[in-house]
């Protein structure tokens, strides 16, 4: 993996036990960050994952390799997020096709799956808004680094995004669908998506899915193909002649 700081766009202040405070200049947003994270903001002349993580078993005691690998590779897709620096080239050989629960490495990935979606006009099932600031890489892994909300994609054979939904807390046995953007072609792979999501969450019991009455027909047949069921209708809850029609599926 091979990365590139952006010194141009950050302000930087040293703080205590060896940290730093970063401030993005184009964005405004100011963060405290490891140290791992300033290790590599002060050593610009390592620019590869395997140079860093040798550099830093060189330098400190570890427990592991492994440890400081998964470290820095946690830590190089934060400072991405928070635009502190690029991943010029992200060889990850672990993706195989099928389903995952989104990390560090996948927020970016996301964010551009659902807004070329919008820009395209296709690949859109479910979702609360079209404000693309919604969507940002930043605000994803806000919201679901906060426990709002957790993203599960589907990658195919070519490391591909094509399939991907976000659940909302609610509670620890109920969550709701925000958002769900897969071609119509794809729908079983939003399906497993689903089922995936209640495998790899216990204590997951429902999903629910709220629709305005006058949501276009299609979203109605593709929840009912994904398994939902209705469960209540509030009428003239949105406005006057416009009801919410309240779904869900539970855990088989």
């Amino acid at each position: 993996m091979k990365y590139t700081i952006n010194y141009d766009k950050i302000k930087y202040r040293e703080e205590e036990n060896g940290t730093y405070s970063f401030m993005n200049s184009t964005t405004g947003k100011i963060v405290f960050l490891n140290k791992v994270a300033s290790f590599i903001y002060l050593h610009n002349e390592i620019n590869t994952l395997e140079a860093l993580v040798d550099k830093l078993i060189e330098r400190f005691e570890v427990p592991s390799v492994e440890k400081v690998q998964q470290d820095c590779i946690n830590a190089l897709y934060i400072m991405s997020a928070l635009e502190l620096l690029t991943i010029d080239d992200d060889n990850d050989n672990s993706v195989v096709e099928g389903c995952y629960v989104a990390g560090e490495s996948d927020y970016k990935k996301i964010s551009q799956f659902i807004v070329n979606s919008f820009k395209q006009k296709k690949n859109v099932l479910f979702f609360l808004g079209k404000d693309l600031n919604y969507y940002s890489h930043y605000s994803i892994r806000a919201r679901q680094f906060n426990n709002k909300e957790y993203n599960f994609i589907y990658f195919n054979n070519r490391k591909e995004i094509i399939a991907q939904i976000s659940l909302g807390v609610i509670t620890n046995s109920t969550f709701t669908l925000l958002n769900a953007f897969a071609d119509t072609n794809n729908l079983d792979k939003v399906k497993e998506l689903i089922n995936y999501a209640f495998l790899v969450t216990p204590k997951l019991n429902k999903i629910c899915l709220s629709l305005n009455s006058d949501t276009p027909k299609k979203a109605f047949k593709n929840a009912e193909y994904l398994g939902f069921k209705l469960e209540a209708i509030l009428k003239d809850e949105i406005s006057i002649n416009v009801d919410l029609l309240n779904y869900a599926i539970f855990r088989e």
